[in-house]
C-alpha cells in the first residue's frame, strides 16, 4: 500500500505539503521506515520545506522500525529547519527510545538510551514546552524496561508536584520498574496503594492485575496471586489470555503443575480462550518440568481446538522431548515445522542441539550447528553454551580417562599422545565456539565463560607437563584461558583490570572458575608491568570481595528447603580464589570465612621479585608428578632452546 502510494504522489507531481504529510502518515500506519524517508526525499526535491506535522511522522517512523538513531537526527534536522516541536514531536522521540530498549540487551547500550530519553525532556523544558502526563509516562516506561525504580519514583513525585493527573500507564510503569529492579514486594506495595482506583481508570486495568500477579510469580506466592485473581473476578474486571498465562508460570513455578490444568479450564469457562499463547505457555512449562507425555496432549488439544501451531509452540514441543534425550522425536518434530511451512530460527537449533547433549549424540550436535550457520542463522547464546557443554564434558571424561591414572611407564607413549591430541583438539573446538560468537555479536554467558575455561584446565597426573602453553595458568590452566578473559573484559562481560590504582573486586556473581583466571590475569598483569616499567613500577592494593563461607553454608541450607535439592548449586567462589592464592604463595590478607581478601601493594612487590613469584608467573612449571624419562628428555630439550642465546 505504501509503495502505490509513493508511485501514485509521484505521478501527482504536486507542491502541496499536506499531499505529503497524508503519504507520510500512509507510510506510519505501514510501518516503511524506507516509504517514509523516500517521501523526505520527494518533498525536498519539489522544494517544499517540512513542518511539524511531517517531521513528527517521520521520527514516528524511525520509532516504529526501533531506529532511535536515526529518530534523533531527523529531530536535529527539524531543529535546524526551525521548525520548533510540540509536545507530540517530544513524546514520539522518547518514545523511540523507550521502543529500542526492548531490544538491547547490552546494560551499557540501554542506560545510554534512557539518558538520551532524559535529555529530551531537559530540552524540552529549555524550549519551554510544558511536559504533559504522555511525556512522563513515557520516560516511566523506559525506567521500567530498565529496572531504574529509583528514577521512575522521581519522575513521579515530579508529576505530582506538577499537578499532573497519573493514570493506569503510570502506575503499571512504576510496578514494572520495581518488578525489573526484583523488588516484588515494592511493586505490589504500589499496586495495593492504587487498588481503589482501578476501576475509575479507563483503561490499563487488565494490566495491572497481570503486573501484581507477574510480581507474585517471582515472589513464589502463588496463593497471593490467586487471591488478586479473584479480587480481580469481584471487581467484574475480565481477565484477559496474558493474566491466565502468568497464573500458569506462577502455579508451575511454585511446584503446583496441578493447577494449570484448572487454571486451563477457568479460561475456558470465562470465555476467554485458551489462546495460541495460553497453549503455548503450558506446553512450556511441560517441557521445563522434562514431562513429554503432557506437552504432546496438550498440543494434541490444541491441534483439537483447531488452533493452528507456531514456531514458538513447535520449539516448546520439541524441546520436551530435547530434555530427554528423545534426539529422533525431537527431529521429527521441526521436520513437522518445516513440512507446515514454518521456519526453524535459532532457538529451534539450541533445542535440536540441546537434544543431542542429552542423547549424547556429539557429532551431531555439530553437524546442527554448521548447518545453521551454512543457512545464514544467527545462532543465540544458548547454542553456544550447549556446545561449549558439550567441549567440557568430553574434556572432563579425557581427563577422568584411566590411561592418566596409571603407574609411570605402564602406558604407552602413543596412548598418551593420542589423549593429550584429543584434549588439545576439543580445547581449541571450544575457543573458536567463543571467539566465532563474540565475532556475530553474541556474549556468552558467566556460565558458558566458566564452562569454556574449564576445558582449558590443564590435566593432572600424567598430562601435567605436555600443555604447549605457558604456566602464566599457575599449572592450572592454558595461557589460552587467561587470553579469553581478558577479551571478555574489553566487551564487558566479566570484571576488566587495572593495575594503575587501587581496585577492589566484587566476586560475588562470578563462578569459582571465573574468579581464578581473573585472579591469574590480575597476577600475571602485574608482573608484565614490573618487567616493562622503566621509572619502578609499585603494586597497589588489591581486594577481592566475596559472601563467606557462613553466608554461603546458609544460602545452601535455605536452597535445600526451597527446591528440595539435597545439594543446590551455591558459588564458592572466595574458597576458589583463595585456595589459588596459596598454590602460587601470593601474599594476602583475610579469607574465605570472612568474606575478602587483600593483597598489600608493597607485599605483592616483594613476591614479584621472590624466586617464588617468578617461578609462578615467569618460569616453567618443573614438577613432572612421575613422568617417564623420554617426556623429561624432551621437556629439557625444549627449556634449553627457549634459554639458549641466537647470533646471526
Amino acid at each position: 500500500a505504501t509503495e502505490e502510494a509513493v508511485r501514485f504522489v509521484q505521478l501527482l507531481d504536486s507542491k502541496d505539503p499536506r499531499v505529503y504529510n497524508m503519504l507520510m502518515s500512509t507510510c506510519v500506519r505501514g510501518k516503511d521506515v524506507n516509504g517514509a524517508f523516500q517521501a523526505w526525499d520527494m518533498m525536498r526535491t519539489e522544494g517544499l520545506k517540512p513542518g511539524k506535522i511531517f517531521y513528527s511522522n517521520l521520527i514516528n517512523a524511525c520509532a516504529q522500525a526501533n531506529q532511535a538513531n536515526r529518530a534523533f537526527e531527523v529531530f536535529q534536522n527539524m531543529l535546524n529547519d526551525g521548525v520548533k516541536p510540540d509536545q507530540i514531536t517530544f513524546c514520539i522521540l522518547i518514545n523511540s527510545c523507550a521502543r529500542e530498549l526492548r531490544k538491547r540487551k547490552n546494560r551499557r547500550q540501554q542506560l545510554v538510551l534512557v539518558e538520551r530519553a532524559f535529555h529530551v525532556l531537559d530540552d524540552m523544558k529549555s524550549m519551554r514546552v510544558r511536559p504533559d502526563a504522555y511525556i512522563y509516562n513515557a520516560l516511566l516506561a523506559c525506567c521500567a524496561r530498565t529496572g531504574l525504580k529509583t528514577r521512575a519514583l522521581s519522575i513521579y513525585q515530579q508529576m505530582l508536584e506538577e499537578g499532573i493527573p497519573s493514570n493506569a500507564a503510570t502506575y503499571l510503569a512504576l510496578i514494572d520498574a520495581h518488578i525489573a529492579a526484583n523488588d516484588c514486594e515494592g511493586a505490589l506495595e504500589i499496586f495495593e496503594n492504587v487498588q481503589p482506583r482501578i476501576l475509575g481508570f479507563k483503561s490499563g486495568k487488565e494490566q495491572l492485575y497481570n503486573s501484581a500477579i507477574h510480581a507474585c510469580q517471582h515472589l513464589g506466592d502463588f496463593d497471593r496471586a490467586l487471591g488478586l485473581y479473584s479480587k480481580m473476578k469481584a471487581d467484574c474486571i475480565i481477565p484477559d489470555p496474558v493474566l491466565f498465562a502468568t497464573l500458569m508460570k506462577a502455579a508451575a513455578e511454585t511446584g503446583n503443575i496441578d493447577k494449570t490444568a484448572d487454571i486451563l479450564s477457568e479460561m475456558k469457562i470465562a470465555e476467554v480462550g485458551p489462546s495460541i499463547s495460553n497453549y503455548s505457555t503450558l506446553i512450556g512449562i511441560h517441557a521445563k518440568n522434562s514431562d513429554y507425555e503432557k506437552a504432546q496432549e496438550t498440543y494434541d488439544e490444541m491441534i483439537a481446538q483447531n488452533i493452528k501451531p507456531t514456531v514458538v509452540v513447535m520449539n516448546s514441543l520439541a524441546h520436551a522431548y530435547a530434555k530427554n534425550g528423545m534426539v529422533r522425536e525431537t527431529f521429527e518434530i521441526v521436520e513437522e515445522m518445516k513440512s507446515e511451512g514454518m521456519s526453524p530460527n535459532s532457538i529451534t537449533c539450541s533445542v535440536l542441539l540441546s537434544s543431542c547433549y542429552h542423547g549424547r549424540e556429539i557429532e551431531k550436535a555439530f553437524e546442527v550447528y554448521n548447518e545453521a550457520r551454512q543457512q545464514g542463522m544467527q545462532v543465540n547464546e544458548s547454542c553456544t553454551h550447549i556446545l561449549i557443554l558439550i567441549a567440557n564434558r568430553v574434556l572432563k571424561s579425557l581427563r577422568e580417562s584411566p590411561i592418566l591414572h596409571g603407574t609411570p611407564g605402564g602406558t604407552p607413549s602413543h596412548r598418551l599422545q593420542a589423549i593429550q591430541s584429543q584434549r588439545q583438539a576439543w580445547a581449541a573446538r571450544a575457543v573458536s565456539l567463543y571467539h566465532e560468537a563474540v565475532h556475530n555479536g553474541v556474549h556468552p554467558s558467566l556460565e558458558s565463560l566458566s564452562l569454556l575455561f574449564g576445558c582449558l584446565r590443564l590435566p593432572r597426573h600424567r598430562m601435567d607437563g605436555f600443555s604447549t602453553s605457558s604456566t602464566e595458568g599457575a599449572g592450572l590452566f592454558e595461557s589460552r584461558a587467561l587470553s579469553v578473559y581478558e577479551d571478555a573484559s574489553s566487551r564487558g562481560m566479566v570484571p576488566a583490570i587495572s593495575v594503575d590504582a587501587e581496585q577492589t573486586f566484587n566476586l560475588e556473581k562470578l563462578p569459582p572458575v571465573v574468579g581464578q583466571v581473573l585472579t591469574l590475569c590480575l597476577i600475571r598483569r602485574l608482573y608484565k608491568e614490573k618487567g616493562i616499567s622503566i621509572g619502578g613500577f609499585k603494586c597497589r592494593n588489591i581486594v577481592f570481595e566475596f559472601p563467606p563461607v557462613a553466608e554461603v553454608k546458609r544460602l545452601k541450607k535455605q536452597k535445600e528447603m526451597e527446591e528440595g535439592n539435597p545439594e543446590p548449586h551455591v558459588n564458592y567462589v572466595g574458597a576458589s580464589v583463595v585456595s589459588i592464592l596459596r598454590r602460587m604463595s601470593v601474599p594476602f590478607e583475610g579469607s574465605q570465612h570472612e568474606g575478602y581478601v587483600r593483597m598489600n601493594g608493597a607485599a605483592l612487590d616483594r613476591w614479584l621479585k621472590s624466586s617464588s613469584g617468578r617461578e609462578v608467573v615467569g618460569q616453567q612449571d618443573l614438577s613432572y608428578n612421575g613422568l617417564n624419562d623420554i617426556y623429561k628428555s624432551i621437556h629439557k630439550q625444549n627449556e634449553k632452546i627457549r634459554t639458549s642465546s641466537y647470533h646471526l
